[in-house]
């Protein structure tokens, strides 16, 4: 008997070995040098890497390839792009990889599918400015320790962020999303900046998070925007956005939210999250309002429309305007608080009972 507990004991420890072996060498890092993947991009070959150590510069500037005119808005040369693309046709996939130094593929054109995602870290800057990608972009899981840079860059197809953290700041503007663009569980620790970006299909920041500021001023989405019990643990900066499809902030936390001037059709948030945060212009207020109506949030709606009337009774001036305003303040809650009359009612009910009956009673005249 203890000599086959002894083989069992001999046998799991065999297994464990083997199982630690495996998962040292799963960990392991091969080396590989970026002028080898510059190399290859340079043929169009083909990269395929996984669990790689990528040590030097990838920067696309340093090797020869073809070139395609490209017009380029005066402001966008002013950021620095040029008015012709590099051509990469190789297809690229890497994989639970390390990039140790900087990452430069602005003002490329990549034909083909690009992922580099499943906990690839970057920890240099990335350049995607002015990049297009014309098939599915896929950063999913990947890890930004430096400045991202995808200002102005194209996605023709999807484009996938998911659970994607960025260290640093994380510059989107300008960016043009042709396709869906999936932005959940993302993690931004400073700011992310969408401002002017356009996306032509849905967009999802669902259960993202912004530790710092998110501007997505003058975006414009065409397709639905989920921001679904997303954190805004800063400013979080909509003005002039543009959304032509319904817009979900349900279960989303705001720090400081700015709507000033936005257009939207049906916009779904709870009141109790965003009426403190709430800074936007009198025309967006009444849009809101309207809103909440329309999605039959009627409590929501009332509750808006009295922070509404308090904001603006707050901003006048004294006069009979003004008074009035008080008068609709107190006596019925400009109409939204139907319990006010009938507390006045009992009050004065009250008051007047008590008069009279401390007072001197009415007594008749005796006759002559």
């Amino acid at each position: 008997m203890k000599q086959k507990n002894v083989v069992v004991w001999i046998l799991l420890l065999g297994i464990v070995v083997l199982l630690l072996s495996c998962y040292v060498q799963a960990k392991e890092l091969t080396e590989v040098y970026a002028t080898c993947i510059l190399e290859q991009i340079e043929n169009g070959e083909n990269i395929a890497l996984n669990n790689s150590r990528i040590t030097g510069e990838l920067d696309l500037c340093t090797i020869e390839l073809n070139i395609i005119p490209i017009a380029r808005s005066k402001s966008e040369i002013d950021h620095g792009l040029e008015e012709e693309l590099k051509i990469v046709e190789s297809e690229i996939d890497i994989q639970n990889s390390v990039f140790v130094a900087d990452v430069n593929f602005s003002n490329t054109q990549v034909r083909n599918c690009f992922a580099i995602n499943n906990r690839t870290s970057f920890l240099g800057t990335v350049d995607f400015s002015g990049a297009e990608f014309c098939d599915r972009a896929d950063f999913k899981f990947a890890d930004f320790h430096g400045n991202a840079d995808f200002d102005c860059t194209h996605f023709a197809g999807n484009a996938s962020f998911g659970s994607a953290d960025f260290y640093e700041n994380a510059n989107f503007s300008n960016a043009d999303f042709a396709d869906d663009a999936d932005f959940r569980h993302v993690d931004f620790a400073e700011d992310a900046i969408l401002s002017y970006a356009n996306f032509a299909g849905d967009a999802n920041l669902s259960y993202a998070n912004f530790a710092a500021d998110a501007n997505l001023s003058y975006a414009n989405f065409a397709g639905d925007a989920y921001f679904k019990f997303t954190d805004f643990h800063g400013n979080a900066n909509f003005d002039s956005a543009a959304f032509a499809g319904d817009v979900y902030f349900t279960g989303a936390t705001f720090c400081v939210l700015y709507l000033h001037n936005i257009e939207f059709q049906r916009l779904w948030v709870q009141w109790s999250s965003s009426k403190n945060a709430l800074l936007c212009d009198g025309p967006t207020y009444t849009k809101l309002i309207e809103n909440f109506r329309a999605i039959e949030q009627f409590e929501d709606a009332d509750a808006a429309y009295y922070q509404y009337r308090r904001l603006c009774q707050a901003n006048k001036k004294w006069s009979f305007s003004k008074i009035m305003d008080v008068l609709a303040w107190i006596s019925c809650g400009y109409g939204v608080k139907l319990e006010r009359p009938l507390i006045l009612a009992v009050i004065i009910i009250l008051i007047f009972a008590s008069v009279r009956r401390l007072g001197p009673a009415i007594k008749r005249l005796k006759k002559r």
